[in-house]
């Protein structure tokens, strides 16, 4: 789900496509610890702490790591 120019990364992501395992750990690929996530309606909801929607503002592309189902 790319964003738009200048559109800044939100507190929230979700996609509705490859759900985690039950119990799995969500991180981005790259940095150190783990996300807090749920499924919400189908969909997953990872939430992405102010600190890194700072670090991560001019990265290109974000990669989640997870165990799917």
């Amino acid at each position: 789900m790319p964003l738009e120019e200048g559109e800044e990364l939100g507190e929230r992501i979700s996609w509705s496509v490859n759900p985690p395992k039950k119990g799995s750990k969500i991180q981005v690929l790259g940095e150190k610890g783990s996300l807090k996530w749920k499924t919400e309606n189908g969909k997953t909801v990872v939430s992405i702490p102010k600190s890194l929607q700072k670090k991560l503002a001019e990265v290109p592309a974000l990669v989640f790591k997870y165990e799917v189902e």
